[in-house]
């Protein structure tokens, strides 16, 4: 009987020394769904890279990737929590916390956990299209790949005197893919895609048919700028042939296009501890991450900083995001908390 009772105290003591210290003490498993973007697009690439390090990496942490269409129904999705995680570009996330543009209300769930590169967006037409400038595409019919793709390129064409309301233009909304596939086949004159860093779909048409790129003069990426700060002036770089003909490329002075950073958003009522875990995860993991997708690499600490000063996307960031932050030496501003908002 003594026996029986100094084993059993023995057990006791071990369960609750094993608690205490965390010992195999497992976290419950939990599950997850992250937005990655349209199919052939520089997003989709960037978030499943991300999905799989987490899965591969965490000991709790399950995220299943799900396809959508355009960074509006990203926001919108995040929001009523339908996702987790999603990475829409910062301008789209700036005016769906504010309602304005392609949103009819104020999306306002939405946090960022992290920062996401810069991309670049170009016009796209083949190799022998007549199309060589942005004033070439009036009467046209251009690709995008959502409404708030639809809303960007009128944002950049109305700077150079076309406008979508009064039908200089015409828009048909497609994945990356399929405009690729409809550029291919003549349905549409040209298509709206992410050329730099060059996305799956822009490569594709490179190697099947020849594309070219038609860039925006540098007053009206000025101008852009000026109306519309989430935007920035960007170029595909002087060494780079983006179009697969060498001499088009080499008779335009500026390779004008609009550069535009993304950042991945969480739905506010993530816990803390899973989105700090997140974070810490990619940012302990970018010199994997670069091994799938090289421009992840470049999501340091100075890029995380400089992407906090500008107040980038202009909505809250999640506590459990800033926790980690603060952490390894970031300096947080006060309006970048949710309180301040």
């Amino acid at each position: 009987m003594i026996k029986n009772r100094m084993f059993i105290f023995c057990l006791v003591m071990l369960i609750l020394i094993c608690s205490t210290f965390g010992i195999n003490a497992a976290k419950t498993p939990i599950y997850l769904a992250m937005g990655t973007g349209s199919t052939g697009g520089s997003y989709y690439i960037w978030t499943n890279a991300i999905i799989n390090l987490i899965n591969e990496k965490s000991d709790y942490l399950n995220i299943s990737p799900e396809t959508v269409a355009g960074s509006a129904n990203t926001v919108r999705l995040v929001n009523v929590k339908q996702l987790d995680f999603g990475a829409p570009m910062s301008d789209v996330t700036h005016h769906g916390w504010l309602g304005t543009r392609e949103f009819e209300q104020k999306y306002q769930n939405i946090r960022v956990a992290y920062v996401f590169p810069m991309s670049g967006q170009g016009i796209v037409t083949t190799t022998n299209s007549p199309i060589n400038s942005v004033y070439d595409l009036k009467g046209k019919l251009i690709a995008v790949n959502s409404a708030s793709g639809e809303q960007q390129l009128a944002s950049y064409l109305e700077e150079a005197g076309l406008s979508l309301e009064k039908g200089d233009y015409k828009t048909r909304i497609l994945t990356y893919n399929e405009s690729a596939e409809a550029l291919k086949d003549g349905v549409v004159d040209a298509s709206l895609q992410l050329v730099y860093p060059p996305a799956g779909s822009f490569l594709e048409l490179k190697s099947s048919i020849g594309v070219k790129v038609i860039y925006y003069p540098e007053d009206v990426i000025d101008r852009v700028v000026g109306k519309y700060p989430m935007w920035s002036k960007n170029s595909v770089p002087k060494d780079v042939i983006a179009s697969t003909d060498a001499e088009y490329e080499s008779k335009i002075p500026y390779k004008g296009i609009f550069g535009n950073t993304g950042s991945i958003i969480v739905h506010k009522d993530v816990p803390d501890e899973v989105v700090y875990d997140f974070v810490k995860l990619i940012y302990e993991n970018l010199d994997e991450l670069a091994k799938t997708a090289s421009d992840l690499g470049g999501l340091d600490f100075n890029y995380i900083q400089d992407f906090i000063n500008t107040n980038n996307p202009g909505i809250p960031w999640h506590s459990g995001a800033l926790k980690y932050f603060e952490e390894i030496g970031i300096k947080i501003p006060s309006y970048v908390r949710e309180e301040n908002f």
